[in-house]
This record gives C-alpha cells, structure tokens and sequence, in this order.
C-alpha cells in the first residue's frame, strides 16, 4: 500500500495551491490529484479506510516522493493524531499568512463561493456563535479561529519530531519565490535545478476573482438550491478577475489588535521575526 512521504498541511489561504501547483512540475516528486484529499479531517472520509487513501497514489511510480495538501488539516483538532497513527514519519510542509489578511482573503473566498453572505465586519461578530451550528458552518466562517497558529502548531510539535517541519510564510514565498522552493527541495530531498525553479516561479493558482453584478451573487444561492447546474453557470459567467474591495481601516486595526499576542508567541515558538506581520 503506498501513502505519502509528506503533507502540505496548511493553512487556508496562505499559498498551498500555488505550492502544490509547483511540486507538480518536479519530476521528483508525485502529487496526488485532486490537491485536497480530505482524508484526515472529513469524516465521510476517514470512515472509508485507509485503503482508500492509499488508491489516490497507486500511480505514484518512479517520483522519489509523494504527498498532497489539505489546508485544513493545519486548524482541524482531529487531524494530528490520526496523521500520527498512519504515516508517522511522514515530512510536513506549513505555509503561515498574516493572520490578519488572511482572514480577509478566507472571507472574500466564502464569499465568492456562495457559503458567505454577510458583511465581513458582522461575519467576525457573528463567528462565535457560527462555531456552534455543525462543521461545515464553522469550516468556511472561522475567519479569527483560522489564524490562530499557535496552538494548532502546538498539537502537532507534541506528537512528532520538530525536524519533520518546514514553516514557511507566505509574504516571504510571494517575494522571494526562488529562495522558498529550494528550502522547500532541500527539506523533501529532492533536486532543485534551474529548469524546475523558472517554471515553478511562475505558478499562480486560486487568483482572485469578484462579482460582476452583487444582485445576481446574493441571488445565486437560491438558484443553486433549485437549478444546480443553472445555478453553477450563472455564478461563475457572473466572476470576473479583479481586487477585493480594501478592508476597513478600523476592522485591520481591530484584527491586528486581536491577533498581536498570537503573533509575539509564535515568533517565540519558531524562533523567527515576524515583524512583516506587524506593519
């Protein structure tokens, strides 16, 4: 039975994609498809067995490494032990954001995809209590409890060894993208040679996207309950490329305030300066 030798473990809007996106180009290295295999933290999932995990690298042949990334196995409680039962020396890539703009870009991306109809300032109020209506209401609105890195960093460092993780952080990657894909070689043991990294470093993936027409989004949610292709087809001819509106400035300052200290006690737990997360 072959599983992976590593996991993109998360988090959630922080660039596993476009990393994902450019593992698939090393010769090296066997990524399963789809990129989210849910396995460890979707339950309909787990309870179908490891055997049928282990179907989504079957074709894994000659690559001298495999793996997948599922961002929400970074937040989800359930998922470091159940990892550590099944591939307990597998090797663990980790891509942090500010936790700030992450949170904004977690909304736009809800939002966007018709589970997110409120406004961003009352989706935060209204988190708390969207934890307590089942999974996948909090799955999609936990913009705050996303970011807070350092205990689900904490779950993890407690059951393997610290040397079997790369932290990466994504405004790095975004500027440097050469310097973070050979850490990224160098930790999976695999070649980094110039023909990988020029196409690598062009990789873009999950590029942002808002609506044409905010009437026709706030209407699609309905079309999708009773025309699901229909309803499918009027949301995406409805996208076009373009920016997230800019967050409000008393809303970055109220996030920043909320997420300081979490930001101070994860530098202390890396060992790493994180001051490009605090201007």
């Amino acid at each position: 039975m072959k599983l992976p030798t590593f996991l993109i473990l998360g988090a959630q809007k922080s660039g596993t994609t476009t990393l994902h996106a450019a593992l698939e180009l090393h010769p090296q290295v066997f990524t399963a498809r789809p990129k989210e295999l849910s396995f460890f933290n979707k339950e309909e999932n787990f309870q179908k067995g490891i055997e049928w995990y282990a179907r989504f690298f079957e074709n894994w042949e000659n690559e001298k490494v495999a793996g997948e990334g599922t961002p929400s196995y970074l937040w989800d409680g359930r998922v470091p032990p159940r990892i550590k039962n099944y591939l307990p020396h597998a090797k663990f890539i980790v891509m942090l954001r500010n936790p700030v703009t992450r949170a904004y870009s977690a909304y736009w991306y809800a939002y966007i995809g018709g589970g997110e109809t409120l406004p961003f300032e009352k989706a935060l109020e209204m988190e708390p209590q969207r934890a307590k209506l089942g999974d996948s209401i909090r799955g999609f609105s936990s913009y705050v409890d996303r970011g807070h890195y350092v205990d689900q960093l904490k779950r993890y460092f407690s059951l393997f060894d610290r040397r079997q993780f790369l932290i990466l952080i994504f405004e790095e990657y975004v500027q440097n993208p050469r310097k973070s894909l050979k850490q990224v070689c160098d930790f999976l043991d695999v070649d980094c040679d110039e023909d990988f990294l020029i196409r690598a470093v062009n990789v873009k993936q999950n590029t942002s996207r808002v609506p044409r027409s905010r009437l026709v989004h706030k209407s699609v949610p309905f079309l999708l309950r009773h025309f699901h292709f229909f309803g499918r087809v009027v949301r995406y001819a409805n996208l076009k490329p373009g920016k997230y509106p800019p967050m409000k400035e008393e809303t970055r300052q109220k996030l920043r305030q909320i997420f300081r200290a979490e930001i101070e006690e994860l530098e202390e737990l890396l060992g790493r300066d994180l001051s490009l997360w605090k201007n």
